[in-house]
């Protein structure tokens, strides 16, 4: 282990052990927490790629269905799409689903819910840059498949790994962060 990361690991362990101390938490704090924590990634993951929607918006859409008409039905539909993807992984990772592409593609059709293309993979070859300069090239369409099933499989393998590190009566942060 590098010297300038030994702090931080022990940082994090000690906080992990300190909320095993605090466990069992009661249902209603979790809840509290899940809703908190899901309002705050949608708002977070959408402001990203440009949604306009302010925290209190998001807040309001999620939890009441208030909306106002100075936002488009796409930004709408990308917090109630981002909203629905939170709620099926979270979901999924308390009944121990097994990611496969069909999952994925579920979360993508949440998350672009709406599009046509929600849930399939693209048709199109695409690029990250601007107008005049390509920054990066995505993979080709064709390839797609083939990458998407590789990495499911690599997905797989690292969750296993990862199950084996957390049933260790102490936790090796370096094992779990170092795949």
């Amino acid at each position: 282990m590098k010297e300038k990361y030994k702090n931080i690991y022990q940082k994090i362990d000690s906080y992990f052990n300190k909320m095993r101390l605090m466990r069992p938490i009661s249902q209603q704090r979790v809840n509290r927490f899940i809703e908190d924590f899901s309002i705050s990634t949608c708002h977070n993951s959408t402001a990203i790629e440009g949604n306009t929607f302010t925290y209190d918006e998001t807040m309001l859409l999620l939890k009441d269905g208030v909306t106002n008409s100075a936002h488009s039905i796409t930004e709408h539909n990308e917090i109630i799409g981002y909203k629905k993807a939170f709620d099926y992984l979270y979901k999924a990772v308390k009944e121990n689903v097994i990611i496969s592409e069909e999952f994925i593609k579920k979360i993508h059709s949440f998350v672009i819910l709406g599009q046509e293309s929600a849930g399939e993979y693209r048709d199109i070859q695409v690029y990250i840059g601007d107008l005049f300069q390509a920054k990066y090239t995505t993979p080709a369409p064709s390839l797609l498949n083939n990458l998407m099933n590789n990495y499911v499989k690599d997905i797989k393998k690292d969750s296993e790994y990862i199950q084996e590190i957390m049933t260790e009566e102490n936790m090796d942060w370096v094992k779990l962060f170092h795949l």
